[in-house]
């Protein structure tokens, strides 16, 4: 019964045919599992998502750099003057 309903199969087979002390402990049974497998599902997505935050951050900083690579080689490019290489404004 837990497998089916950490699977979403929510049949209620023959708990009408109990008694009632066996049929709200039943309910409460049911109902507790049933919160229980969705928090602990979450959690386990909510682990995975994080991980993938992580990884994205950890290449954030070495695509950042490579950005600014990028535009100071650019820059250089346009530097064409060797009087302009050397200039300690463009080169400190």
């Amino acid at each position: 019964m837990a497998f089916r309903a950490s699977t979403g199969d929510f049949q209620l087979d023959n708990y009408n045919e109990l008694p009632d002390s066996n049929l709200k402990f039943a309910w409460i049974i049911w109902i507790s599992a049933v919160l229980i497998l969705n928090i602990i599902l979450l959690n386990f997505i909510i682990a995975v998502i994080s991980e993938s935050y992580e990884k994205v951050m950890q290449k954030l900083i070495a695509e950042s750099y490579r950005v600014k690579a990028n535009l100071i080689y650019e820059r250089e490019l346009f530097l064409t003057d060797l009087t302009e290489n050397q200039m300690k404004d463009y080169f400190p």
